[in-house]
C-alpha cells in the first residue's frame, strides 16, 4: 500500500472504517476510566 512518496497509501485509507474504530476504541477507554478500571485503558 505504500509508494515512494507515501500518497497512494493515503489514499486507499478507508477513513469511514477508522473513524468508526476510533470511535468505538474512544467509548471503550471511557467506560473503563469511568468504572475505574484503569487497567482496561
Amino acid at each position: 500500500m505504500r509508494t515512494n512518496n507515501g500518497c497512494a497509501g493515503y489514499l486507499q485509507v478507508d477513513w469511514r472504517q477508522v473513524e468508526d474504530d476510533v470511535s468505538r476504541l474512544q467509548m471503550r477507554i471511557a467506560k473503563a476510566t469511568k468504572a475505574q478500571r484503569r487497567n482496561k485503558v
